[in-house]
């Protein structure tokens, strides 16, 4: 309600106030407007990355073009925003999502009629290469090696943890947002419906980004296992705590029941790995499950379009893009094949 209101009274100014001068409009007064107006089709935490990006103290938008007139922006001012933020050292990708973040902005401001123009001055805009980073992953000896460590040293949700992650390749919002209704014993899957993500005021839970997201996730033997143990764990803690209880019905969930905080996830996967990191390279957990589990699948000869799917990506063209180095093998021996072809041919 407050939303819509503020929004009537923006556009009931713009309307009926013959004497508004909209040219003294500041960028920093806009931002504010911004927010008041659309922050409620915003996910929370894409809210979240919006307002780090606009009031962050030293790179933000609003720090540095607060003071200036909207109607004056130029391209050339936006450019060297650009070129301060790569002075300062932020990655390309950053800087990428600063500008994105100006774009939106300004778009806003022509809709509203706040800028004579029909022409969004950030277009222009030219932006540092983004260099494609190789996608990091264990090898099928290096995923044993991580099991073993888990298995010998890791406590019972932590080893859950890491085992869903290396043979699911779900994201951490994933994970974190599991409850006991997705899992489906008798047709052993996982279905996959919400992400669990931080927000401002901490977590929240949202659907996928897209269709695709929402998906079933066949579970192995092993990990058929390991998800009986914790639901058995989270049977018996809620006996043991009565009504003290909160039966969340989350999988990764305090012994109370309360849910562990997305970031929990994170931190007890990198303080254990930090810890064995002698025995074995220290990958993040992104890397350790979902790019170990694509480019196993990958690398084993796997449909594409299966990949595909088992990952939630909206086109096999995002899989074969972010993958594409685990397929290096796979070229090898299709080179192979058709030299053993044509030489054949020839004898």
């Amino acid at each position: 309600k407050e939303i819509r209101a503020f929004q009537r009274k923006v556009e009931t100014e713009y309307e009926t106030s013959e004497g508004t001068d909209y040219t003294k409009r500041l960028v920093a007064d806009f931002i504010q407007e911004y927010f008041g107006l659309y922050s409620g089709s915003l996910s929370p935490a894409t809210l979240k990355s919006y307002k780090q990006i606009c009031f962050e103290e030293k790179h933000g938008i609003s720090s540095y073009f607060g003071k200036t007139l909207l109607t004056k922006l130029h391209t050339r001012d936006i450019q060297k925003y650009v070129t301060y933020l790569e002075k300062e050292g932020l990655k390309p990708k950053t800087i990428k999502n600063h500008v994105m973040m100006m774009h939106a902005l300004y778009d806003k401001a022509i809709r509203l009629c706040y800028v004579d123009t029909t022409d969004n001055i950030v277009s222009r805009v030219e932006l540092p290469k983004l260099r494609k980073k190789k996608v990091e992953s264990y090898s099928s000896e290096e995923v044993k090696k991580l099991l073993s460590l888990v298995d010998r040293d890791a406590d019972e949700m932590l080893r859950f943890e890491i085992y869903l992650a290396v043979f699911t390749g779900l994201r951490r919002s994933e994970m974190a947002a599991l409850k006991m209704e997705s899992i489906d014993f008798d047709k052993r899957v996982l279905h996959i419906t919400e992400c669990r993500v931080t927000a401002e005021k901490g977590d929240a839970v949202k659907l996928p980004k897209t269709d695709a997201g929402i998906r079933d996730i066949p579970i192995v033997g092993v990990l058929y296992k390991e998800l009986k143990r914790i639901v058995a764990r989270y049977h018996t803690n809620k006996l043991k705590y009565g009504a003290e209880f909160n039966d969340s019905r989350y999988i990764f969930c305090h012994e109370n029941g309360n849910p562990w905080r997305v970031n929990n996830l994170t931190a007890k996967y990198v303080k254990f790995m930090r810890k064995h990191e002698s025995e074995l390279r220290y990958l993040p957990l992104h890397c350790a499950g979902r790019h170990t589990y694509a480019s196993l699948a990958v690398s084993s000869g796997t449909d594409i379009k299966c990949v595909q799917e088992l990952l939630g990506h909206a086109d096999a063209a995002t899989t074969l893009n972010v993958y594409a180095n685990s397929y290096a093998e796979k070229k090898v021996e299709c080179v192979n094949k058709m030299e053993q072809m044509i030489l054949s041919r020839e004898a």
